[in-house]
This record gives C-alpha cells, sequence and structure tokens, in this order.
C-alpha cells in the first residue's frame, strides 16, 4: 500500500503566507523557489538576503517583507591597473 503525502514543513507554509502576502498586496508574487529560500532565510535568522531580481528587491524596498534586507550583492569591484 502507498500512499502519497505532500511535505509540510515551516519552511513550506511561511513560504506560502509570503506568496499569499504578495497576492493580497497586488504586488510581484515571487516564483515558489524563490519564496522557499526566502523563507528559509527569514526563518534562519539571516538578516540579508543578496539577489540580482528587481523585483525581489523591491518587496524588501515597498516594506513588504520586513524580516531581512532584500538588496544587491555588496561586492566591491577591483580596479584593473594598466
Amino acid at each position: 500500500h502507498f500512499e502519497l503525502v505532500e511535505p509540510r514543513t515551516k519552511t513550506y507554509e511561511f513560504a506560502g503566507e509570503l506568496r499569499q502576502k504578495c497576492k493580497d498586496q497586488s504586488v510581484h508574487i515571487p516564483k515558489n523557489a524563490d519564496s522557499i529560500h526566502i523563507a528559509s532565510a527569514i526563518l534562519f535568522g539571516v538578516t540579508e538576503f543578496w539577489t540580482t531580481e528587481r523585483d525581489l528587491i523591491s518587496l524588501y524596498e515597498r516594506k513588504i517583507i520586513t524580516e531581512l534586507i532584500i538588496c544587491n550583492p555588496r561586492v566591491l569591484q577591483p580596479r584593473l591597473q594598466f
């Protein structure tokens, strides 16, 4: 006998809540994978989530997601000397 059981974890459920929050506020709804990554970061106490995806950064800028900072990567570009 086999029974398919959908996995439910705190991260999975929180990711769904984040997507619903975005839908309720009529803003960009992150893809499932992005929602899971953001939810995981929040639940594990990450303070910054680096991405180049403008739609995700705007969720922080518009104060939709406030539990962590969503921003571009902070990487110094070295100067090439010729």
